[in-house]
């Protein structure tokens, strides 16, 4: 059992500052909520829509990406160095470690073809990787998604599911469609045993170790048009998949059992991240782009960030966590340019 917010004592007015100024102040007796205060609003390039995640790595820098470039942002809004590929492309999926960036990115005059940039720390380019290499016998060899734990990439074109070492080396991989029969869309990852993969219809579990060992997820919500197209697994056995077409909810998993937990209710959802209190994000869509926070056994903490996006149905909002819980959203504001808004977490802790 655990036991939060639970105080003793006389009638006490709590306050919170950021940088020697009051950004809340309590009414008096009454725990401290968990709420959300923006800390800043930056914006940089005129970009045409965000296509890939936004990641972070150990010190809390941001990498995002417009559609041809790569952006390395440090936890105070600062411009670090920007990776340009081509007019040409399309940025898909980012994952970083310690010592590299890797960029999936797909050739969009025709060809379809793709490709994973390896970028060192400063922004360089040490290294390019043809996709249709990785998985020869692919239909389509671009990554739709690529996701990492602490020593691999796992990464999906529109049929194989592939493992890679840091050098970009095929560990392992198969053919999802051979008996899916639908393109994949998203995968989700952390540092345990499992992968989850998302497709049009289903939802799959494949074991780190041996891809041939997978089970799929029930049907409960999984309509014919639910189409998978945000998942994450946070770290305490959860799994939430949420989509932006009809059905417009959130279904969270047992990750052991693969059995559907509950439902929630969000609307258009582009993104799923969690914090370090395993607290789960959405960012979605309802007349306006929003953010919704639930904690981990499903209650609804906020349910009151707007953010002002350009068109959230072509340009995706896409949200992080960082090491402290502060929140980071990016999107294309009303000027076509990127945008990050941070935002501090107010939760009372012991």
């Amino acid at each position: 059992m655990t036991l939060s917010n639970i105080f003793f004592g006389k009638k006490v007015v709590q306050q919170a500052y950021l940088n020697n100024a009051l950004i809340y102040k309590s009414k008096g007796w009454e725990t401290l909520p968990s709420t959300c205060s923006e800390v800043w609003t930056k914006s940089y390039d005129k970009i045409n829509g965000i296509y890939s995640n936004i990641v972070k790595d150990n010190s809390d820098n941001l990498y995002v990406s417009s559609k041809n470039s790569v952006y390395k942002i440090d936890s105070e809004g600062n411009l670090k160095w920007k990776y340009v590929i081509s007019d040409t492309t399309m940025t898909t999926s980012i994952v970083v470690f310690p010592t590299y960036i890797y960029c999936a990115y797909v050739n969009i005059t025709g060809t379809n073809l793709g490709y994973v940039a390896k970028i060192d720390t400063n922004g360089n380019l040490i290294s390019t990787v043809d996709i249709h290499s990785l998985a020869p016998n692919s239909v389509s060899s671009y990554f739709n998604d690529m996701q990492k734990d602490n020593n691999n990439i796992y990464a999906i074109t529109p049929t194989y599911l592939l493992k890679l070492n840091q050098d970009l080396k095929v560990i392992d991989n198969i053919n999802i469609s051979s008996y899916t029969g639908y393109a994949t869309t998203r995968i989700a990852i952390n540092n345990g045993p499992y992968i989850f993969v998302g497709t049009t219809n289903y939802g799959f579990r494949f074991d780190k170790s041996n891809f041939k060992n997978s089970i799929s997820l029930p049907g409960a919500g999984l309509e014919s048009n639910f189409n998978i197209t945000a998942l994450k697994m946070d770290n305490i056995g959860n799994l939430y998949a949420s989509s932006f077409v009809s059905p417009c909810v959130a279904l969270k998993y047992d990750v052991e059992t693969c059995k559907l937990i509950t439902t929630l209710y969000i609307d258009v959802s582009y993104d799923i991240c969690t914090d370090r209190q395993e607290n789960v994000y959405f960012a979605y869509l309802n007349s306006y782009s929003k953010l919704k926070k639930y904690s981990s056994d499903g209650t609804l903490i906020l349910d009151n960030i707007q953010i002002p996006a350009l068109d959230a149905t072509k340009n995706t909002i896409k949200i992080v966590t960082d090491s402290n819980n502060n929140i980071y959203v990016a999107y294309v504001d009303n000027n076509s340019k990127l945008a990050i808004k941070k935002f501090i977490n107010l939760v009372k802790e012991n």
